[in-house]
């Protein structure tokens, strides 16, 4: 019996330790969560509950130290007694005694089980939060893969963590793979029909895949439930812009900068709107009109620009919409700082080739577009546009697939 109360104690201060270290923990990955409350893809209120969670969870191991203090304590009284009495009496013909001893060993086996099942839950809760804590840290530094990798982990051991479940899924969504990002905001749903985040984001996975029509319901519901959601706001006009519905998307993107006028990503989409209406016009053969469209973009575009000016979507916006207007040094002005900024994006390199092969600069189209080929391989308007760089060079373009 004396031997089980020392290992009991040992025990003990074991899990002291372990508490003392997820404290430690805890305390580090809080600081980590409030660095990324700027992160659109990181919700506040997912982030309040899981640091509710952790708080509760430190409760509960505290707690369960001191179950296992006062059946360390009662263990000693009873041993304590026992061995006063043996002096005097023979506690194996006492019944009393007996029940005394009785009740010292079940005190000890039950609290040797309530200490192992605390370990245990102890250890995993710590990798659970080591877990989440190295997928946070790869979020943070845009390392997409690596981070929904340790989410994943953390919803094999948890996967009802709200938390894990969305920044996984946004991961996949940075990394443009929207049919894998789907199914982790609809376990989410499952869990919480009510989560507006997971409402928006199984809207934008629809959006991005071409089923625009059935993302609505997924955006008007978040924002029912919460009428100030501007990211819902923001996502809602990006598919309404797909749809051409240009009214109503100006109407809701008006509300979102009502409430945010400094939002970049309103902006953004504003200015789109802005241009989108002017390629219509132009279209249509109304110059001055479409003109004015475009005049208005760029202007909503410096706008967001004075706010972010490495925003590239903006930049792009504004570049696409001066290589319409035929302002094409200033649209490579636009181009060339996205390149600096994320060499190799896919899309300007498009735009780019395509602007200087309708500028007749070959020599400098025709690497851009080889790089798009090489991203884009079944893309045949990139070889139209090769074949004209060839052909402004007096080579035969033939050859092309």
């Amino acid at each position: 019996l004396q031997n089980g109360i020392d290992s009991l104690e040992v025990t003990n201060h074991e899990l002291s330790e372990e508490v003392k270290n997820l404290k430690s923990d805890v305390i580090e990955n809080q600081k980590i969560i409030i660095e990324n409350l700027t992160n659109p893809e990181y919700g506040l209120k997912e982030i309040k509950v899981e640091v509710r969670n952790i708080e509760s969870k430190i409760n509960d191991e505290i707690f369960g130290l001191g179950a296992i203090k006062d059946a360390l304590d009662e263990i000693s009284n009873d041993y304590q007694k026992n061995s006063t009495n043996s002096d005097t009496q023979n506690k194996s013909s006492d019944p009393l005694s007996l029940v005394g001893i009785g009740i010292s060993i079940i005190a000890l086996c039950i609290s040797l089980i309530v200490s192992s099942i605390i370990y245990v839950k102890n250890n995993n809760f710590l990798s659970q939060t080591s877990d989440l804590q190295s997928a946070t840290i790869f979020f943070h530094n845009e390392k997409y893969d690596s981070a929904r990798n340790f989410y994943d982990k953390v919803i094999k051991k948890d996967p009802k963590n709200i938390t894990a479940l969305i920044n996984a899924g946004a991961s996949l969504v940075l990394l443009n793979k929207y049919h894998e990002a789907l199914p982790y905001f609809e376990k989410i749903i499952k869990i919480d029909e009510n989560n507006v985040r997971a409402l928006n984001n199984i809207g934008v996975c629809l959006t991005k895949t071409g089923r625009q029509v059935e993302s609505i319901p997924y955006f008007d519901k978040a924002l029912l439930l919460d009428p100030n959601f501007t990211d819902s706001m923001i996502s809602k006009c990006s598919t309404l812009i797909d749809l051409e519905k240009y009214e109503e998307a100006l109407d809701i993107i008006n509300i979102a900068l009502s409430l945010k006028e400094d939002d970049v990503f309103a902006l953004a989409n504003k200015a789109k709107i802005f241009s989108e209406i002017g390629r219509n016009l132009q279209k249509k053969g109304d110059k001055e009109n479409s003109e004015n469209y475009f005049d208005d973009g760029i202007s909503v575009y410096n706008m967001a620009l004075q706010i972010d000016p490495i925003m590239i979507d903006a930049l792009l916006g504004k570049g696409a919409i001066l290589n319409e207007l035929r302002k094409f040094d200033e649209a490579l002005a636009c181009y060339n700082r996205i390149l600096r900024i994320s060499p190799g994006h896919k899309d300007v390199l498009f735009n780019l080739g395509a602007m200087l092969v309708n500028m007749k600069r070959p020599d400098e189209a025709i690497p851009h577009l080889d790089e798009y080929i090489a991203l884009e391989p079944n893309f045949s308007q990139t070889y139209n546009l090769k074949g004209s760089a060839l052909s402004q060079k007096g080579l035969d373009s033939e050859a092309l697939p």
